[in-house]
């Protein structure tokens, strides 16, 4: 697919045209596009991702996500502790959730402190044998392989968010997630994406350009 094309057909599904999967199209059309009323500790998110040099839209549609997911538990695994990752901490600070990172900034530090109820941790525990409700990936060491174990502990609810897709170390690896006959619903945003596992919907996968 030319890369022309291959924008068309993402501009297209941001809009929800042929996205199938109720939840998917919900999940495009009021979630991820940001509406006009803001959510609670958006300024908190955006200051921090300033600060870290991020991007804010960016944390705050993950944010925005997290929200509407109701996840029933969250392992965050990214070594540097990013804004994205503390965005995702403070969207649902009354489940249960861990960081695993090695590396923090102060400001991240006092970000997590003051609007999440995480622990930050510096061993891997994603074996865990929890049930998983949502995992973001980040900037871990041997992601494949986090990955590859957390999924023996999915079920129809969990959710995994992957950044870094549109390097070419990742992208391989990312086609062969979309292609593997565990994800369900998968969605590429071209710098990151999302896994669903919910068997009630038929395997489809969408593409889309957000900003």
């Amino acid at each position: 697919m030319s890369l022309i094309k291959e924008w068309i057909y993402r501009l297209r599904h941001n809009r929800g045209f042929g996205v199938q999967s109720p939840a998917a199209f919900h999940i495009v059309t009021h979630v991820l596009r940001e509406g006009r009323h803001p959510y609670y500790l958006y300024p908190e998110i955006n200051a921090l991702a300033r600060t870290m040099g991020e991007s804010p839209r960016h944390c705050r549609r993950l944010f925005r996500l997290v929200n509407a997911i109701k996840p029933r538990n969250i392992l965050i695994l990214d070594s540097k502790c990013s804004a994205a990752a503390c965005a995702i901490a403070a969207a649902s600070n009354r489940v249960p959730c861990t960081m695993v990172s090695d590396a923090h900034s102060q400001a991240a530090k006092q970000f997590i402190q003051q609007h999440t109820s995480c622990q930050i941790k510096q061993e891997d525990i994603s074996s865990s044998h929890d049930t998983l409700g949502l995992l973001y990936v980040g900037t871990p060491p041997h992601y494949a392989q986090a990955v590859e174990e957390a999924m023996k502990h999915c079920d129809r609810h969990t959710v995994i968010i992957v950044e870094g897709i549109k390097s070419r170390e990742r992208r391989k690896w990312w086609r062969e997630l979309v292609a593997s006959g565990s994800t369900v619903v998968t969605m590429d945003f071209h710098r990151w994406g999302a896994l669903f596992f919910d068997s009630e919907y038929r395997k489809q996968h969408y593409t889309f350009w957000f900003k």
